[in-house]
């Protein structure tokens, strides 16, 4: 029932929250970034349940606090601290694919309620001016580096495309009804490292 999570939205959040501290300090770290709680044989990944998390907290938010003449910036704050917080945790790990699909859910969900024109257009103007700033000065080159080949896998077809490009190949050779349970060759022949993303 939707009113269970609308009840709930805020205790789900901080405990998700919560979750993204706590990998910080105990979360287990594999190939150079610490993104998952070991629960005895159960591993999770706080950053995905936080997606999820951010759209129900959102939700609430909006349902309780209607503005009639639109949102403004000022009343855009708390929102945009529930997408901010999970944000920057989830960038702290570092998983910058991650952080930014945050961002994006909560952008997307901004778009849905009524905030003012004048409101999109600064918080625009600002997210532009954020990611210019952000790719000069805070991201390391292997972060540039990933961004670049997610818009252009074949750049850099041996390393950081390679997944990208044996996904497609993957996908393709199956054709319209695939190739059957366990027979595909991408995965069959290890040509693709990271099967289950």
């Amino acid at each position: 029932d939707y009113r269970t999570f609308e009840r709930f939205a805020y205790p789900i959040y901080w405990l998700c929250a919560a979750l993204l501290v706590a990998v910080l300090f105990v979360g287990t770290i594999a190939k150079g970034s610490q993104r998952w709680l070991a629960f005895g044989p159960v591993t999770i990944q706080p950053s995905e349940l936080v997606k999820l998390a951010v759209v129900i907290a959102l939700a609430r938010y909006f349902h309780r606090n209607r503005q009639a003449g639109g949102y403004g910036l000022l009343d855009l704050v708390r929102p945009l601290a529930i997408i901010g917080i999970p944000f920057l945790l989830v960038l702290k790990q570092p998983d910058l694919g991650t952080a930014m699909l945050i961002a994006l859910i909560g952008g997307t969900t901004l778009l849905f309620v009524n905030v003012r024109l004048k409101s999109v257009l600064t918080m625009a103007v600002a997210g532009l001016t954020a990611m210019l700033v952000a790719w000069r000065f805070l991201l390391h080159d292997y972060q540039r580096m990933r961004v670049k080949t997610f818009l252009d896998p074949e750049m850099d077809p041996l390393n950081s495309g390679y997944q990208a490009i044996q996904s497609k190949i993957a996908v393709a050779s199956g054709g319209p009804f695939g190739k059957g349970f366990l027979h595909g060759t991408q995965t069959q022949l290890n040509f693709l490292p990271e099967q289950q993303t």
